[in-house]
């Protein structure tokens, strides 16, 4: 059971005071602050100090009051100054060690805190805890330090700090504990340290500040709070080379949880098993930034958060769940890698409102005997941006099949320079890309004054580079507006084919070089492209292909574009071709309404030098319009033409064009 009181917003007097306090420390103090309260009676904990070499101080807690195979102290304060150990030290049935500190003061640790034994350790002070830079533990059990009021079992048994009682009087605590927050409760848990256990580690505060590091042996990391923030800090729940076993998870819960500066969270694993989860949740925001300055890499100082494998075993799932979640800067990976068998893990990011920018990075990779990992983003709103890339990969040495990526909002908004990739290097399939905008997708590369459109546009892609067939890219939504972006999907290896492109859409609008294009430079067949809408516009040079490349052995996919209105102007195409040793693809319009093609735009089949047959044009429709816009079917190289084919219950305008087939070296 948990019991956490939310909302309180992050106390920044009172962190500065906490940290001042434990400033104020002196390291030449020689004896740890540890005294016991009176709240036990005759069961009070006793201390006793032993004097090590090199002015090394321990501390020995002793007594307390014991409930079957848990321990209970009660303290005044509870300190531990530089250069200090403080152990407990319980009968050898011990299990849990529950310990409050009663006073008015925060604890202050920068020495050694352990056990002797394997009990777990937890600690509560409700004034806050104050980790210093050469803080450490020593356990082999799990621990929890937390500023929560008291430990609460339910059924009114209880551990108060605020209110001290005794002891609960129960022989055995089944469960865990939850942790219960008074109303006026804004303390602070504070850390610098560099934290190792063997066992589960557990930070709980209404503010939790962490920098440092953190790690365990393959166990499990949870955070707390209400404010959680993150600053260069490394968590590490590894499973390390040479162990047989699983990596820790790591939960962090909060209403706002903060991570700055090139901070690491690994829950890899390097030995034979499964590598740990990556869980962050929070109720109001999730923000993962790494500010680059003007002189900085941005590679260099991003944020990483790696749950992948290295031998045989399933990597780790990433997931991330709040209203708002901000990536800046930052990597989530999940792979498997080297020659690893098993495969790699999901990445899930559910919001409302969903931002990435600035070399924010998803991947999920298999480099081993196995699948690559699933990315799935699903928010209200979904906006990628600056060099930002989603990527799903089978790498060369990698059998198996590349992820999925699925975007799914009312509103998805990709900028500049983004990418979204799932490739296929190795023995297998490449993965499907999926965009499901409900109201509206746009896909916008702005470009600067005097530079190429083609070194700033934005990429949708699917391939597959040697055996296997590339995935989909699928398309649904009312409103689609691409402007500088392309669409790709090809192969270029071999047994398989390119996948298909699939957009469904009422508007769909294509501007300043926008491309679809499906294209085979190996062994196998390209895709498909398939435009269903109301209305669609191409406009702005750009172009909707279909390729058999030179020394490509296949057939070109076929073109089809089902809508009321259809609008090409400036110098837009739709070209389906052959280079290589197959066919060219069919151009299929079926538009009952109108087709207007103006300013040098064309639709056009061809063999251009290559040994296949041209595609064909089959229009239908209602009225059509071609100004110094041709229809045309060639054959330059060895293959015959299959011509042309208009069926209008409209008129057919034309001028300075002309429908026309024409062939030149194969066969009419």
């Amino acid at each position: 059971m948990r019991l956490f009181t939310q909302g309180f917003g992050l106390q920044i007097g009172l962190f500065l005071a906490t940290l001042e306090i434990f400033l104020l420390l002196s390291p030449e103090l020689s004896y740890a602050e540890v005294i016991p309260d009176q709240s036990l009676g005759t069961e009070s904990s006793s201390i006793r100090v032993e004097t090590a070499p090199v002015n090394i101080n321990t501390t020995l807690i002793e007594g307390g009051a014991v409930r079957g195979d848990n321990l209970f102290h009660s303290f005044l304060q509870f300190d531990v100054n530089t250069n200090q150990q403080v152990f407990f030290s319980p009968p050898s049935n011990i299990e849990n060690i529950f310990s409050r500190v009663t006073g008015s003061s925060v604890s202050a640790i920068d020495g050694t805190l352990g056990v002797q034994g394997d009990a777990n350790l937890f600690l509560l002070n409700p004034q806050g805890i104050v980790f210093g830079p050469s803080a450490a533990l020593d356990l082999n059990g799990s621990f929890l330090a937390t500023t929560a009021d008291r430990f609460d079992w339910g059924n009114g048994l209880s551990f108060s700090a605020v209110t001290p009682n005794a002891a609960p009087s129960l022989l055995n605590v089944q469960i865990k504990p939850g942790l219960q927050y008074g109303q006026n409760n804004r303390s602070s848990l504070v850390s610098q340290a560099n934290l190792q256990t063997q066992g589960p580690l557990e930070l709980a505060s209404q503010v939790l500040s962490l920098e440092g590091s953190i790690s365990t042996d393959g166990s499990d990391v949870t955070l707390q709070g209400s404010d959680i923030t993150l600053t260069d800090m490394e968590l590490f729940t590894r499973l390390e080379q040479g162990q047989v076993g699983k990596a820790g998870h790591v939960r962090i819960e909060a209403d706002r949880l903060t991570v700055n500066g090139p901070s690491f969270i690994s829950t890899e694993a390097f030995g034979e098993g499964d590598g740990g989860k990556i869980d962050l949740v929070a109720s109001d925001r999730i923000l993962l930034q790494s500010l680059v300055p003007n002189s900085g890499n941005a590679f260099q100082l991003r944020q990483r958060f790696d749950a992948s494998v290295y031998e045989a075993g399933q990597a780790g799932e990433i997931r991330l769940t709040a209203p708002t979640v901000i990536l800046d800067n930052a990597d989530l990976l999940s792979e498997l890698r080297n020659s690893a068998t098993g495969s790699a893990g999901d990445v899930l990011i559910d919001a409302n409102t969903i931002t990435m920018d600035t070399f924010a990075d998803i991947e999920t990779q298999s480099f081993g005997q196995g699948n690559g990992g699933d990315i799935t983003l699903t928010a209200q709103t979904i906006d990628i941006l600056g060099t930002t890339e989603l990527t799903t990969r089978l790498q060369s040495d990698g059998v198996g099949k590349a992820g999925d990526l699925t975007l799914a909002a009312n509103t998805i908004r990709m900028r500049e320079q983004s990418k979204l990739r799932t490739e296929g290097f190795g023995d297998g399939d490449g993965g499907q890309i999926e965009l499901k905008g409900s109201d509206r997708i746009e896909l916008i590369s702005e470009f600067p004054e005097g530079g190429s459109a083609f070194d700033f546009r934005l990429l949708i892609e699917s391939s597959s580079q040697k055996t296997g067939s590339g995935g989909d890219i699928v398309v649904t939504t009312p409103n689609l507006l691409l402007d500088n972006a392309d669409f790709v999907s090809n192969i270029r290896g071999k047994d398989g084919n390119a996948g298909d492109i699939l957009i469904t859409a009422d508007v769909i609008k294509m501007d300043n070089f926008a491309d679809l294009e499906n294209q085979s430079f190996g062994e196998g067949n390209g895709g498909n492209v398939v435009l269903k809408g109301q209305e669609i516009q191409l406009l702005g040079n750009t172009e909707i292909t279909t390729r058999l490349k030179e020394n490509a052995e296949g057939n070109a996919g076929n073109i089809l574009i089902e809508a009321q209105r259809l609008e090409m102007l400036d110098r837009s195409k739709i070209q389906a071709e052959t280079f290589g040793q197959g066919n060219a693809g069919n151009v299929t319009l079926n538009i009952p309404e109108s087709i207007v093609l103006k300013e040098n735009s064309e639709i056009d089949v061809r063999n251009g030098r290559g040994q296949g047959d041209s595609g064909r044009i089959t229009v239908t429709g209602g009225s059509m319009t071609l100004i110094n816009a041709p229809l045309l079917a060639q054959v330059l190289g060895r293959g015959k033409g299959t011509g042309i084919s208009v069926n209008l219950t409209g008129d057919l305008l034309i001028d300075g064009q002309q429908i026309k087939e024409e062939t030149i070296n194969g066969q009419t």
